[in-house]
């Protein structure tokens, strides 16, 4: 294999400061403007981070099979691509590829660059590349959830049980609750007192509802299997789902549907904590067709 290299100008915005796969984490998004040295020994490790990326987010484009899928999550190229910024490898692979993903230079080297990719609904923060970016659009046009603040989505944010009720009640037409059912210490003029009070009519929750607490992959995936009719489904084989835990049908659910899939190869990873961008997409998928 040939040892030339190409060498890619562009600008992007991260929070992962340093070159390629090295560097440290800012506290704020910064704009950076870098040129990359891409190797051609990188072929194998961007075509296989591509073609897993493209697979985890359910774009069948790239021919990859479930076996080969799994096979590929323990792959090195997928564990560099989840070490720092993953958008930084699917570029360079992008790029090897002779497609446009680069911003041109400004005409004034001093001044700040252009985003490395195109954003949609208006968010800087929402790369159209993104496999949330479908998802936030949708959000945003049926008024399921808005921006943190102007032009910003914030899908890496922690996402509270209080917010993923609200954006499941607001995406099924945001119903009046009907009054049976009160939560002790709710207050009742709080943004997601309908939806909690909602969800309660309906099951999805109980005493423990706590609204200011984070949303677990257990909770988000429990909250739309019951809206959903609590349908059975094929268990998961995921070696931290056991069989008899209440989240379990939940879980074999989401997967048979592809709301989401597991965190690994072998684990869901269900106390892991949803951000914003999960959540609208495991919306999405769940209610949008």
């Amino acid at each position: 294999m040939s040892n030339a290299k190409l060498v890619a100008e562009f600008y992007y915005t991260s929070a992962y400061m340093g070159d390629h796969w090295g560097g440290s984490l800012s506290t704020e998004p910064v704009e950076v403007r870098t040129k990359f040295t891409i190797p051609e020994e990188l072929e194998a490790r961007t075509t296989a981070a591509r073609d897993v990326y493209d697979f985890e987010h359910g774009i069948q484009r790239s021919g990859l099979t479930e076996s080969a899928y799994r096979e590929s999550m323990k792959s090195d190229a997928y564990k560099r691509a989840l070490c720092s910024d993953t958008q930084i490898l699917l570029h360079c692979y992008d790029y090897r590829h002779g497609k446009s993903t680069f911003a041109a230079p400004p005409a004034d080297p001093g001044k700040a660059g252009q985003p490395l990719v195109k954003t949609v609904g208006g968010f800087s923060d929402v790369p159209e590349t993104a496999y949330f970016a479908q998802p936030v659009v949708w959000a945003v046009e049926r008024n399921v959830t808005g921006g943190t603040a102007a032009g910003t989505f914030s899908p890496g944010s922690t996402c509270t049980q209080a917010q993923i009720l609200t954006f499941l009640w607001r995406s099924q037409g945001s119903p009046e609750p009907e009054g049976a059912v009160q939560i002790d210490g709710l207050d009742t003029g709080k943004y997601y007192a309908a939806a909690a009070l909602w969800a309660a009519e309906h099951g999805l929750i109980g005493e423990d509802f706590a609204p200011d607490q984070p949303c677990t992959r257990a909770m988000a995936v429990t909250y739309l299997w019951k809206q959903a009719g609590s349908p059975a489904a094929a268990p998961a084989s995921f070696t931290d789902v056991p069989a008899g835990a209440e989240y379990a049908g939940a879980v074999a659910w989401a997967v048979e549907k592809g709301v989401t899939g597991g965190a690994t190869a072998d684990t869901f990873e269900p106390e892991k904590t949803c951000t914003r961008g999960q959540i609208v997409t495991f919306l999405y998928r769940a209610f949008a067709a």
